[in-house]
């Protein structure tokens, strides 16, 4: 490897690669690693929406009954180290610089992608730390997603809904389909769907397995740190997944203290003024019209009488309309941003979709963020991850909401 070497540079130079279908690259990079995933189990974890929140309180739980468990999450808001950890531990740099380079060494003629190497890195590192579980979060889909390698004996579908499309299939059954790829035979699948035709096809995949589907109803007297029905539908599936792992061993006043204590950051997240305890922000990645829609239910339940303003920034990718059309009824003015990111669409794009409300555009998101006071109430910040993740970066000195980020710095390329 030559002096010159940069771990992370290299990591960076992965996204030319895109996505590559199938997992015949991931494989063979395992392979020549040792396949580090054999040598701790897991929980998958898949779905349209609800798979971070899910995912995190599921190690919540875990951790309060006193089990070390690892999360691998995507896509991250302030720093890659954050979508690898055991509790809140994160990767080091040190390590990540240093299993990159393994990799590198190991698999650098295989090209692999952005994501391929990060799995890898994170399988690495979890053989390393020695959990007792991993909670692994697909990155896209499941059947043909690189988390896929690993073999689970438990998996959680959180949701289905219409998002990459290009990639998946058009309809919500294709969907499915891919999503449940990563149910392996003889393993457990929690879900909550309520659309019989899903669920049809959920248990006619259970009957080809054979697996064992569970329909987990939404236990509504949670207590959680976010708001809204949806939140209270993925933290019933992380109670009902720990139940199956503790047995016996499960106590239910540990679970509620933990859900209680445990914030998902940046999903319909309050940030609450210190010194007055009133709601100055309001960060959610909801980035399509799936997202968009629960943002909208817990808007309605928690501020009925009020508007609030909207700061939105969104993805070439991604359909603008599907987001905002829910959120009108809520939104009292509109400022357009967008962050540095490549990906990002131009605000001027979205300004005639909002009706007769009163529209901003302040290209700079950091600027847009200072235009607007949250003295009057609440300001909501959505349409994408990324730009949650810059909102978090900026707040994050001012809200102990906030605290678990300031031990990290912002990938200066946003490349998340």
């Amino acid at each position: 490897m030559p002096p010159s070497f940069s771990p992370l540079s290299w990591l960076e130079s992965r996204m030319l690669f895109g996505m590559k279908a199938g997992l015949g690259n991931i494989r063979e990079l395992c392979a020549r690693l040792g396949n580090p995933q054999e040598s701790w189990a897991s929980i998958h974890v898949v779905g349209t929406n609800g798979k971070g929140s899910t995912s995190f309180w599921l190690m919540k739980i875990l951790e309060a009954h006193g089990l070390r468990v690892g999360l691998f999450t995507s896509p991250h808001l302030v720093s890659m180290r954050e979508r690898i950890r055991v509790g809140d531990l994160a990767i080091s740099t040190s390590d990540l610089e240093r299993h990159i380079s393994t990799i590198h060494e190991a698999g650098s003629d295989l090209e692999p992608t952005f994501f391929e190497v990060l799995t890898a890195v994170a399988f690495l590192w979890f053989r390393d730390q020695n959990p007792d579980f991993v909670v692994l979060e697909a990155g896209l889909g499941g059947r043909l997603d690189s988390t896929n390698l690993k073999d689970s004996g438990l998996s959680i579908l959180t949701s289905i809904g219409l998002d990459h499309t290009e990639i998946l299939g058009d309809s919500l059954v294709s969907i499915l389909a891919e999503k449940i790829g990563v149910w392996r035979p003889g393993a457990t699948l929690f879900h909550n769907l309520s659309d019989d035709v899903l669920c049809a096809n959920i248990d006619a995949y259970g009957n080809q397995l054979p697996g064992i589907p569970v329909l987990v109803p939404c236990k509504d007297d949670l207590l959680l740190p976010q708001a809204g029905r949806v939140y209270q539908e993925n933290a019933s599936l992380s109670w009902a997944c720990a139940q199956k792992i503790l047995g016996s061993r499960f106590d239910g006043v540990l679970a509620r203290k933990a859900l209680a204590s445990s914030v998902w950051a940046g999903r319909q997240q309050e940030l609450r003024n210190p010194l007055t305890g009133a709601v100055d922000w309001i960060l959610d990645g909801a980035h399509n019209g799936h997202a968009a829609i629960r943002l909208a239910e817990n808007l309605r339940a928690k501020f009925p009488a009020q508007k609030i303003p909207l700061i939105l920034a969104v993805l070439k990718t991604k359909n603008p309309l599907e987001i905002i059309q829910p959120l009108l009824p809520h939104i009292s003015e509109v400022l357009l941003t967008r962050t540095p990111h490549p990906k990002m669409r131009n605000p001027e794009e979205m300004a005639s979709m909002f009706g007769d409300l009163p529209v901003r555009i302040i290209p700079n998101a950091i600027e847009a963020l200072e235009q607007v006071s949250p003295q009057h109430g609440p300001v909501l910040c959505t349409g994408s991850l990324y730009f949650v993740g810059l909102v978090v970066e900026q707040l994050k000195s001012s809200y102990s909401e906030l605290d678990w980020f300031r031990q990290f710095a912002p990938n200066q390329n946003e490349l998340k």
